[in-house]
């Protein structure tokens, strides 16, 4: 691919700078409003952003609507040392998110995702169907670094929380939002509606009901004799109630249901020859493979919680999730069936967790738990390799069992000691058989492992003057071993062992200037161990077959900053930059590594962006515009420059009219990836073993020009 400008903020400083001294005087005279100060629950208990000592980011509803944010796929834009990608699987409704180095990339059932997505405290196990629409959305929550003694389910590279919006006694209200855009590259429409519900049922019963609804004709075109079909199509509905119940003064229940649906097709996936794309129009290209990317999913919950006396609180999260879906997939993105696939899943999960905590003897904070996560899996897989049918049937359980806790105890005022454990034991099993042209080469057998580890954090926080924290921490990761999935001979079927990440950490947070600029920032250092990699292997049966070890051990230190000032009334400016090097890694004994980086991980990525509020009698318009640059980074762990993605910067805007004050309404125009970026969102590359390259790339998507109007009451 081309290389671009290392000169990343023009762009944006020429468009910020022209608005600056197009500001009215009268304006910048005004009394500035303050940072918004966003209360998470990153700790389980409702505290202010600026008072938790962990690296987060926080968006707000209002933040996420500014931005135009609408899928978890879009925090990339607004997150230091994140990196989300729609896996393996080259579907859109599927994300996986790398922080800080560590994610996963495969989406079988039998992997475990290293960083954590939690939908109202609760653990979202697949990758697939974890790039939620964010919809009547409070905020959203990213945390990073190892999470283990706060979380239900342990996490090694951090977590991502969406919190939805809870339903309330303050009346009748809803909120009404329609969207219509195109890619402009052939002008393929995206229509979508979103409408939430607030009612109170009575003084003890309050609901929130949500309904979503989308319609794309996707961003490419497969050109296959007979198909003509668009990729990345989506036709989804989905709906979501929820049921505040107070039960008495002192406890609340809220039960939340959810459905979702969804027919469409995988996003573009372009195969590799030599270092260019083998298409004139990369978006539209030729695939052999069925191309259908279909989910239905449901999910309950039930959150009790409250007071038992007067120091000690209770808090229970029970649910259980299910999908099923299938997609088709073109590993070698041509019209050849060299490797092509077809995947049938089912997954259905059920959790409880118990959280204890409370104040004691004025100086401690507290809090225990315990954990229960029960996940069967189905994994059917019908393919080709090398013109020849493969059949791969896995079936895998999970049980977890997990106790964890941590301290607050303030030493002094001012200064604060933290502590925390965690006790995990998980039992993995699995059946697996693979047929190679009929013929069973893994016959099906029972497998079984267990896996425990104790893990552990330590840290301190320092308020050394008012709005300023200062922290420091050294914190666990675990996540277990398993079996492959995918097993080409008996001998494939050996599990790997766990993997584990010890994080050093010290940041800050400061509210300076009257709390007009927010600074927060950290450094970081992580030791990753036992590293469990998803490679493609030689085999002499099959050619080339794809595993998962523990192969590699690696370094990852890093730096991140965020920052938000509010210039005036009219002018609100943020961003940040995330660091790490990504060049520490290196083979276990008796292994080999092609490359010395990690997958999907970027030594630098940016975000620069600003709202422009201008009021009109009655009205307000705004303008705002966000610049992201991302170096470059490498697509697999095998390090193949055929499919690597090179730096490349995205400028998204938008332009909106609203009501001053009363916000009963918003237009609003919008453009994403508004230069056209052509960029590469997953990549993977099989190799030589066909006599010719077998490679292929994911593409993300091209410019997107739309309109959305928004309407409460």
């Amino acid at each position: 691919m081309k290389s671009i400008s290392r000169r990343p903020w023009s762009t944006l400083s020429y468009l910020l700078a022209g608005t600056l001294l197009s500001m009215p005087v009268q304006a910048q005279e005004q009394e500035r409003r303050e940072v918004e100060d966003i209360v998470v629950t990153a700790t389980k208990r409702e505290e202010s952003i600026q008072k938790t000592s962990i690296a987060i980011t926080a968006l707000s509803n209002v933040q996420l609507t500014e931005r135009a944010i609408t899928s978890a796929l879009e925090l990339n834009n607004a997150v230091p040392n994140l990196l989300a990608s729609p896996t393996g699987s080259s579907s859109p409704g599927s994300v996986s998110f790398n922080i800080r180095g560590i994610g996963q990339v495969d989406f079988i059932t039998t992997t475990e995702p290293g960083v954590g997505v939690y939908l109202d405290g609760v653990y979202l196990a697949r990758t697939i169907g974890a790039s939620i629409e964010l919809a009547d959305i409070e905020r959203v929550e990213v945390l990073r670094g190892p999470q283990g003694t706060l979380f239900g389910r342990n996490a090694t590279g951090g977590a991502v929380s969406i919190v939805t919006k809870k339903p309330s006694f303050s009346g009748l209200s809803g909120e009404a939002n329609v969207s219509f855009s195109a890619w402009t590259d052939d002008w393929r429409p995206t229509l979508s509606g979103r409408a939430s519900f607030n009612v109170p049922l009575s003084d003890k019963v309050a609901a929130r009901f949500n309904v979503l609804s989308k319609i794309s004709q996707g961003w490419g075109k497969n050109n296959a004799p007979g198909t003509g079909e668009g990729l990345g199509e989506q036709a989804m509905v989905a709906g979501r109630a929820a049921f505040l119940v107070e039960a008495s003064d002192a406890w609340d229940i809220i039960l939340t249901a959810d459905i979702s649906s969804n027919r469409g097709t995988i996003a573009p996936m372009a195969g590799i020859r030599g270092p260019a794309i083998t298409s004139e129009n990369p978006l539209n290209v030729a695939l052999s493979a069925p191309t259908y990317d279909d989910m239905d999913s449901y999910g309950l919950s039930a959150t009790i919680e409250g007071r038992i006396g007067d120091s000690i609180n209770l808090r229970s999260i029970t649910a259980y999730r299910h999908q099923d879906g299938r997609l088709g997939q073109d590993s070698d993105g041509t019209v050849l069936a060299v490797i092509d696939q077809g995947v049938d899943y089912r997954q259905h999960q059920f959790s409880q967790e118990v959280q204890l905590y409370g104040d004691a003897f004025e100086s401690l904070k507290w809090l225990l738990g315990g954990y229960y996560f029960y996940e069967k899996g189905t994994f059917l897989t019908r393919g080709m390799i090398a013109f020849t049918p493969v059949d791969i049937d896995t079936y895998n359980d999970t049980k977890s069992y997990a106790a964890f806790g941590n301290l607050t105890f303030s030493v002094m005022d001012g200064f604060n000691l933290i502590g925390g454990f965690r006790y995990s034991h998980e039992e993995k099993f699995l059946n697996a058989e693979t047929r190679f042209g009929g013929i069973p080469i893994v016959p099906a057998s029972d497998n079984s492992k267990t896996f425990s580890k104790p893990t552990f954090k330590a840290g301190f926080e320092l308020f050394p003057t008012y709005g300023t924290m200062v922290y420091g921490s050294f914190s666990q990761g675990f996540r277990s071993g398993g079996f492959n999935g995918r097993p080409f001979s008996p001998a494939d079927l050996a599990p790997f062992s766990e993997e584990t990440n010890n994080s050093y950490e010290l940041g800050f947070k400061a509210d300076l200037f009257d709390r007009s600029l927010r600074l927060n920032g950290a450094v970081f250092h992580s030791k990753y161990r036992n590293i469990q990699l998803t490679v493609a292997k030689p085999d002499p049966v099959i050619g080339v077959i794809v595993v998962t070890d523990n192969a590699g051990v690696a370094k990852l230190p890093g730096a991140e900053a965020e920052f938000q000032w509010i210039v005036s009334n009219q002018l609100n400016v943020y961003g940040s930059v995330g660091y790490l090097d990504n060049n520490g890694l290196k083979p276990k004994a008796g292994y080999t590594l092609p490359g010395d980086t990690l997958p999907l991980s970027s030594r630098w990525n940016t975000t620069l962006g600003f709202s422009l509020t201008v009021p009109m009698s009655g009205l307000q318009g705004k303008f705002s515009a966000d610049w992201n640059y991302r170096s470059g980074y490498f697509q697999s762990i095998d390090n193949s420059p055929l499919i690597q993605q090179d730096g490349f910067h995205l400028l998204n805007a938008r332009l909106s009219l609203s009501t001053s004050g009363r916000d009963d309404w918003e237009v609003m125009l919008f453009a994403k990836n508004l230069t056209n970026k052509q960029y590469r969102v997953f990549g993977q590359d099989s190799g030589s073993q066909f006599g010719f390259p077998v490679a292929v790339v994911t593409l993300g998507q091209p410019r997107e020009i739309g309109v959305s109007a928004r309407f409460r009451f």
